[in-house]
């Protein structure tokens, strides 16, 4: 019985028919019986068509034909079914419309502030002359700025800007009448001479805050932006405007009058500018971080937030 067995399993590739392989360079296949190979097509039969028509398909499509006797030709590395596409660099979205707050410092220009302070310590001899006796504080500057961006480079917009310094004197100097002596006088109720004290006009030294010089400083700024380069998380970009500074100059003290302390109370306007050669944001796409290095009437550097929307 094992002998008709292997018997029959020997006689068994004989009862199927002879079949020849197209292996394509997507790894499918296709069983038939090739009929003729040429440079640039295939010609090949179904095995399973009972019609016999022959079809075509293109060589650059073959990467392997097995044939039924065991002879093999390649054509071409196969390639998988599924063709990895390659992935695309996402795209930079824009937008047409920019809002940003920022903070800086050093937004007064000294000229402006130093005389004034200068000034009021001259004619009150307060402040030591030598500015070692008072506080100074600046609480530098807030920005707001808003931006139409008319391409993907060029912004047009404006900035306006708000900064006060404060300085308060705590040394100051006054007459006084100090006695230097006594002196014989004759004193005609009594009829005797009578010792009274002799004084005379001496400069006080008194440390104690006397008063309070303050500026306040508006800025409005018509600027344009220039971004020279633009990704997905960052931009550089250089910006100036040109514009105008409205200052107001007041000194309250409780130790002097205010008819002699009205003549510091002052507006003034001056003309305003700025520019800034190193800018930089960083961030997503619509919202970022920004930091600005530059020069003229209102900042030196600035650090803050920019918010963008509308997209085009």
């Amino acid at each position: 019985m094992k002998q008709l067995f292997a018997i029959l399993f020997l006689l068994m590739p004989c009862c199927i028919p002879a079949q020849d392989v197209i292996i394509k360079k997507d790894r499918s296949t296709i069983r038939c019986r090739i009929e003729e190979v040429t440079d640039s097509t295939v010609s090949y039969t179904p095995w399973d068509d009972e019609s016999e028509t022959t079809y075509l398909i293109d060589k650059s499509l073959v990467s392997t034909i097995n044939y039924e006797n065991g002879t093999k030709i390649a054509f071409g590395k196969p390639v998988r079914r599924q063709k990895e596409q390659k992935k695309e660099p996402r795209q930079t979205t824009y937008y047409r419309h920019e809002v940003n707050v920022g903070w800086g410092g050093m937004f007064v220009r000294k000229r402006q502030w130093r005389g004034y302070y200068d000034l009021i310590a001259s004619d009150f001899r307060i402040g030591n002359m030598g500015y070692d006796l008072f506080s100074f504080r600046a609480s530098g500057g807030l920005h707001f700025g808003y931006y139409y961006h008319l391409n993907k480079r060029l912004a047009v917009g404006m900035l306006a800007a708000f900064t006060r310094f404060s300085k308060s004197y705590y040394y100051y100097e006054k007459e006084v009448l100090v006695p230097v002596g006594n002196e014989n006088v004759w004193n005609e109720a009594t009829q005797r001479y009578v010792q009274e004290p002799i004084y005379k006009n001496q400069i006080e030294e008194v440390n104690e805050l006397c008063g309070t010089a303050k500026y306040r400083s508006v800025f409005i700024l018509p600027t344009a932006k220039w971004s020279w380069m633009n990704c997905n998380w960052c931009s550089l970009y250089v910006k100036g405007g040109i514009g105008i500074h409205v200052m107001r100059q007041t000194f309250d003290s409780d130790l002097f009058p205010d008819s002699e302390t009205a003549r510091y109370n002052k507006n003034k306007v001056y003309l305003a500018y700025l520019l800034t050669p190193i800018g930089w944001e960083i961030g997503r796409q619509n919202i970022r971080w920004f930091a600005e290095v530059g020069f003229g009437s209102n900042t030196n550097f600035q650090v803050g937030m920019t918010y963008r929307f509308g997209r085009y």
